[in-house]
């Protein structure tokens, strides 16, 4: 687990990353990374739909979405990656949601591992189960994906969950319902990640 600044120091045990480094070439994850995360740089992706859109996207529950890398995450990164408990393939990454009918903006933190077939996967550590992919879209946005489609063509469904609350009685889930299913997030200034 990547330590956050707010929280223990704990060593990195995403057990998946012995299986990804198997299948990941190293020029399949630099591309992927330089990318999509500038190396030692903050980032901001996000997004607000407007009535017009959720208008013609009635079941789609995101309104606000946002994919952010903070200077605090990346400096905590460097730490455990100069003492040898975690490697550069891993990095932090800060998801964050409004739902429609929902004034709350719900955060998580995400733990991203290097490329799978061109894509990040993160996950939520707190809660485990979960995940969604990460990957470049364009020259300044990325693509958020829940879930995704099997060689045969039908669609597998995923989800993550939201503010850690996977111990609480109604657990927040952003899930891949049928019009959130993948999200397009440009470039954005940092206070809109906030």
């Amino acid at each position: 687990m990547i330590p956050y600044p707010d929280r223990p120091r704990v060593a990195c045990g995403l057990a998946a990353i012995g299986l990804a480094a198997l299948f990941t070439t190293p020029v399949a994850f630099a591309q992927t990374a330089d990318k999509t995360f500038p190396q030692n740089r903050p980032t901001c992706h996000a997004r607000v739909y407007d009535a017009a859109h959720l208008a013609a996207h009635p079941k789609q529950r995101v309104v606000a979405i946002s994919f952010e890398r903070r200077a605090r995450e990346i400096a905590a990164e460097k730490v455990f990656i100069e003492s040898g408990e975690m490697t550069e393939e891993i990095i932090a990454a800060t998801l964050r949601v409004r739902l429609r009918g929902d004034r709350t903006s719900h955060v998580v933190r995400l733990e991203c591992e290097g490329a799978r077939n061109g894509a990040r996967y993160c996950e939520a550590p707190a809660c485990q189960g979960g995940e969604i992919g990460v990957t470049p879209d364009g020259a300044r946005a990325i693509r958020l994906s829940l879930g995704g489609k099997l060689r045969n063509g039908s669609f597998v469904a995923h989800y993550i969950h939201l503010d850690e609350s996977c111990d609480g009685a109604r657990p927040a889930v952003l899930e891949s319902g049928e019009d959130d299913r993948a999200f397009v997030l440009p470039v954005a200034p940092a206070e809109a990640c906030q």
